[in-house]
């Protein structure tokens, strides 16, 4: 099992947030915990942290790559 801390920085928030809620949506079952907040007026950060195998956080990553408007920075939750 791999516990990961996903940093994201949504720009552009108002449009591009339902494609990323859509991708959330579909990995929910290994999303543990899921933190948003405004950053400035249409910018979102957004933490999630994930308990899943190894690949099935390799899809999750893969998948909101393909989010326009999104970077993000990943590390692998403290033990």
């Amino acid at each position: 099992m791999q516990k990961m801390i996903i940093a994201v920085r949504l720009i552009n928030r108002r449009e591009n947030s339902v494609n990323f809620q859509d991708v959330v949506a579909k990995y929910g079952d290994i999303i543990k915990l899921r933190i948003g907040m405004s950053d400035e007026p249409n910018h979102g950060l957004i933490m999630l942290y994930t308990e899943a195998e190894k690949s099935d956080t390799e899809e999750l990553i893969r998948e909101l790559k393909t989010v326009e408007g999104m970077s993000m920075n990943i590390m692998e939750a403290p033990r």
